[in-house]
């Protein structure tokens, strides 16, 4: 094999013990408050740089039923958690079923910022969660003139929702994945290094020929 080949092929069989770009998984809080009190809290992992707080919400882990064509995005309807249920089964009834007239109870939407809770003025698929973010989510009845509710969920900070502890026992699970994505990488790869070799080989015989 002739020296710039030898070189050609050295170089892109490095590129095999190269490691992928994996890293582990984000995480942001849900806070959920039901109308009898009843408080869920959830810790959610993430491997994108950020997700819609209706995608936080649906992986929170309580049943989530959404009118994905509302005006405002996916609005949500109903939230269950085992004895715990409140909103309205659309599409049998109308996603604000009891918000049609003078009183407006629904699901309202809050974002944690400072260590307040701040009624979100956008719709939960249009509003993005990165790492350390809280959402909150409260049934309740609308204040006129304003939108948010009469009760906010409780204060939960990001530290108490999601434990540093909790998030490293997390991330000690996403090796696997990482390392799926890297074997195709490396099958790829050397998938590739083998055509251009078999292609520089050709093309040194022809030379020689």
């Amino acid at each position: 094999m002739r020296p710039k080949l030898l070189l050609l092929t050295l170089l892109l069989l490095g590129l095999l013990g190269q490691p992928g770009n994996a890293q582990g998984p984000n995480h942001a809080g849900v806070v959920i408050r039901f109308a009898d009190g009843a408080v869920r809290t959830a810790c959610v992992a993430f491997e994108q740089e950020s997700v819609t707080s209706a995608a936080l919400l649906k992986k929170a882990g309580p049943q989530v039923i959404v009118d994905p064509a509302s005006g405002f995005g996916e609005a949500i309807c109903k939230i269950s958690d085992g004895a715990h249920s409140n909103g309205c089964d659309f599409p049998q009834e109308d996603c604000f079923c009891q918000c049609q007239g003078a009183t407006c109870v629904y699901w309202a939407f809050y974002n944690l910022e400072n260590g307040q809770w701040v009624y979100a003025n956008t719709g939960p698929s249009h509003h993005q969660i990165k790492n350390g973010d809280v959402d909150g989510w409260v049934w309740g009845a609308g204040v006129a003139g304003s939108g948010a509710t009469d009760v906010t969920p409780p204060l939960r900070t990001f530290d108490e929702i999601c434990p540093a502890d909790a998030r490293t026992s997390a991330q000690a699970t996403a090796p696997p994945i990482a390392s799926e994505k890297l074997s195709l990488r490396t099958l790829a790869t050397f998938g590739s290094v083998i055509l251009l070799v078999l292609l520089a080989g050709v093309w040194a015989y022809r030379r020689q020929a």
